[in-house]
């Protein structure tokens, strides 16, 4: 390499390996700073080797590798939740959000696609939680009115119970009195002579209203209320003979 001293203007033949070092013009003495080569300058640069497995730079944005992939789209999920709350408005809507992600997906607007599956996957579990709250208050009720009507039917057969109780008693009473059983029961609904009726009016019927069965059969006093049914000669009738 040549160069020419900017003092005396002589030229100076200089070694390569000089370069990029001060030195001294040995006819003026001058110091003469010599400029490294390009060469010499690209070597000196810090590189960096970005491969695969680094998968986002130093402020979070994702490498083209992975903006490449589709965004999964949440359909399946979206439909479920739909069927699950019979058709539910957030879960129509997030079928939508995740139709519009499939669409993104096919025209590789990844990002897209990305940001319209997250609301597709919000509303789908928003969905989800407003179903499973609804169907558990629908259980919830129904096993009240279930336990409610239980309880009243188990009070109207004690009632019932009661009442034939009653009037078996009544009937005794009265054969005690006249020496023979009362033909009906409106003998025992009526006042007996200077004294009070056996029964009250309102043992004539169960706790369903219905009138009670009061009959001899074979001599024996067969006294039947038809039940919760209302029917006579059913498996729920209560008699003066069991249930």
């Amino acid at each position: 390499m040549e160069i020419d001293c900017p003092k005396c203007n002589v030229t100076l033949e200089i070694d390569d390996s000089l370069q990029g070092q001060t030195i001294e013009c040995p006819s003026c003495g001058v110091a003469i700073a010599l400029a490294a080569s390009k060469t010499l300058l690209q070597s000196s640069k810090k590189r960096i080797v970005l491969s695969r497995s680094r998968s986002q730079s130093s402020t979070g944005s994702v490498w083209p590798s992975q903006m490449d992939r589709p965004a999964p789209t949440h359909l399946g999920w979206a439909i479920f939740v739909t069927i699950l709350g019979a058709g539910s408005l957030l879960g129509i809507i997030a079928i939508i959000f995740a139709a519009m992600a499939s669409g993104a997906n096919s025209k590789r607007d990844y990002a897209d696609a990305r940001a319209k599956a997250k609301v597709a996957s919000i509303l789908a579990w928003l969905a989800f939680i407003i179903d499973l709250v609804a169907l558990l208050i629908f259980m919830s009720y129904t096993m009240l009115l279930v336990s409610t009507d239980d309880i009243m039917d188990d009070a109207n057969k004690s009632a019932t119970r009661t009442t034939i109780s009653s009037i078996e008693s009544a009937a005794k009473a009265w054969k005690i009195r006249h020496g023979n059983n009362p033909d009906s029961i409106d003998l025992l609904l009526q006042p007996d002579g200077d004294r009070e009726a056996l029964l009250p009016a309102k043992a004539k019927t169960d706790a369903w209203d219905n009138e009670i069965q009061y009959r001899f059969n074979g001599g024996l006093l067969d006294i039947r209320s038809a039940g919760p049914d209302g029917r006579m000669n059913t498996s729920d009738d209560i008699t003066n003979w069991g249930p």
